[in-house]
């Protein structure tokens, strides 16, 4: 588990560059709650177009009225002996709060998207949430 504390610093990073997003959602604080997946595919599914086609599937969850931003891509393969390259995908949600993560939770297009993709493609998964101000 060590070995993923790289990609949580390597994703708090990015959030400087990240603008917020899609406009859902008028946040009543200045803090947010960062939902981060890191996702390693059944063998059957690491072929790029699976990978891409998964990346793809991230889509509609844009739409859900409480993301704030989503990113979402490929790992980074590293030589540095503290990062984890062994993971395939990750993707980084930004909600107003726990409450609004907890309405994507329930959300038809994510309930849609765990049913399609994440039920038939994922072998096994990582989720770190964490607040920043």
């Amino acid at each position: 588990m060590p070995k993923l504390a790289p990609v949580v610093v390597f994703v708090l990073t990015l959030l400087c560059q990240t603008a917020y997003g899609n406009g859902n959602g008028d946040c009543n604080s200045d803090s947010r709650l960062h939902h981060v997946v890191v996702v390693w595919l059944k063998p059957q599914y690491q072929q790029p177009d699976d990978i891409q086609r998964l990346i793809a599937a991230h889509t509609p969850l844009r739409d859900i009225p409480d993301v704030l931003a989503l990113d979402v891509g490929i790992m980074l393969p590293s030589d540095r002996p503290v990062v984890d390259s062994s993971y395939d995908v990750a993707s980084h949600f930004v909600f107003c709060d726990a409450e609004s993560m907890q309405r994507y939770v329930m959300h038809s297009n994510h309930q849609v998207f765990l049913r399609q993709y994440a039920a038939t493609m994922i072998d096994r998964y990582t989720v770190f949430d964490f607040v920043s101000d």
